[in-house]
């Protein structure tokens, strides 16, 4: 949820629905990949997590594609901290996106499924799953 009189949903298939108003509203698809995570900065920027190879960006009113890097797919989880900065965890890499750039670590505990990823800010963050990781960048 946004707010109170805003939220969004994904599910199987690629289907979005959004909530305004009081009602909800099915999205045009945008991929037919199982959507698993959803996260909104604000009313104006998101992101989703689809299937475990695809990420889409939402900004203006339109959601789009954006390109992650195929050599580290798959991908189990992701966190966003602003509308230029977040997290994607995945079964061999964690990539950091800053500005439009990735950066990329070995994932320690490498193909362990981690199912969550909660990052507090850029220089502190947890991932749960098969075990648990604590990112300090101290």
């Amino acid at each position: 949820m946004v707010n109170e009189q805003e939220g969004w949903a994904v599910g199987h298939q690629g289907q979005i629905l959004h909530y305004q108003s009081a009602n909800w509203q099915i999205i045009e698809p945008i991929t037919d990949k199982n959507l698993s995570e959803i996260e909104m900065i604000n009313g104006n920027v998101g992101w989703i997590l689809a299937g475990d190879e695809i990420l889409l960006h939402y900004q203006d009113g339109n959601w789009q594609p954006i390109a992650l890097p195929q050599e580290y797919i798959p991908f189990t989880a992701m966190d966003w901290i602003s509308e230029d900065e977040g997290w994607l965890i995945g079964t061999t890499h964690i990539l950091h996106y800053r500005e439009g750039n990735w950066e990329v670590f070995d994932n320690p505990r490498p193909r362990t499924g981690m199912a969550k990823m909660l990052m507090l800010n850029e220089n502190e963050g947890w991932a749960v799953g098969d075990g648990i990781l604590h990112y300090t960048n101290e």
